[in-house]
């Protein structure tokens, strides 16, 4: 089983707060499985989004060279 973790960042709101606080939810969901990860991060005002999945623990996937390169403002991760 795997628990799903969501943050949602206003428009003007504090993007490197947002991921702070995903990066924490993440980490917290690794009591429900640590098999694999995938997050998506979604950039509303261009519509555009990245998912990056791994088969590693989230701890490894958040602390990832590609996971610092994101910065939109909608986060979902598993």
């Amino acid at each position: 089983m795997c628990g799903i973790a969501t943050v949602m960042v206003k428009p003007n709101g504090n993007k490197e707060l947002g991921k702070k606080i995903f990066k924490s939810l993440m980490h917290d969901n690794m009591s429900r499985g640590t098999h694999s990860t995938g997050v998506l991060n979604i950039y509303p005002r261009s519509k555009r989004h990245k998912l990056i999945k791994a088969t590693q623990p989230a701890d490894k996937l958040v602390n990832s060279k590609e996971f610092d390169k994101m910065n939109g403002s909608i986060w979902i991760g598993h």
